[in-house]
């Protein structure tokens, strides 16, 4: 009876995580989770059953993003062979999140402590298996003399511009996926010597 009870319980946080993660991926943060209990099913108290406030939801949503998103960059970078792969990599990993990560980049300044700490260690995730890269592809490519960190933050900056003005580029789907080959050719010129 014990272990049927837990993996109900289990199950229900499971599910409690699945529709926050579809809900702020479509609506952002400020959802109420009054709103997140009607579309599980469950009780508005279930929800605090299993996270004690919004922001334990949100930064518990946020670390297991990131956590996703840091093992898939950390397996796939280690198998590209250009800095070029490693960027359209890069963006095929954001891209399977882009909803979620659009409203992550439009509402960290509103996000607790915490939330706001994982985001900057997944950013650091990516930007550490972009310098690998630089480092183990340096003898297959002659990179301006710049430290790693501004090549990174050159790169997430256009990528979050784009995501940030996406209504600008694109009526609907991702705008990361119809600007990609654009986005790294355009950024290779400024980063590798010709």
């Amino acid at each position: 009876m014990e272990n049927k009870r837990k993996q109900q319980k289990e199950s229900t946080k499971k599910l409690l995580i699945e529709t926050a993660y579809a809900i702020y991926s479509k609506k952002g943060f400020s959802v109420p989770t009054s709103e997140i209990a009607k579309k599980a099913k469950v009780s508005h108290g279930t929800i605090f059953a299993h996270f004690p406030t919004v922001n334990h939801l949100i930064t518990f949503l946020i670390n297991d993003f990131g956590e996703a998103l840091t093992a898939e960059l950390h397996e796939k970078s280690l198998k590209v062979n250009s800095i070029k792969d490693f960027l359209g990599m890069h963006i095929e990993v954001i891209s399977k999140y882009e909803n979620f990560y659009h409203h992550l980049i439009s509402e960290f300044n509103a996000l607790n402590e915490e939330s706001k700490l994982s985001f900057i260690c997944l950013q650091s995730a990516a930007s550490f298996h972009l310098g690998s890269t630089i480092d183990r592809l340096k003898h297959k490519h002659n990179f301006i003399n710049i430290p790693v960190y501004m090549v990174f933050n050159t790169w997430i900056g256009l990528i979050h511009y784009y995501l940030q003005n996406k209504e600008y580029f694109i009526a609907t789907g991702s705008v990361l996926k119809k600007y990609k080959n654009e986005l790294i050719n355009s950024f290779i010129k400024m980063i590798i010597k010709k």
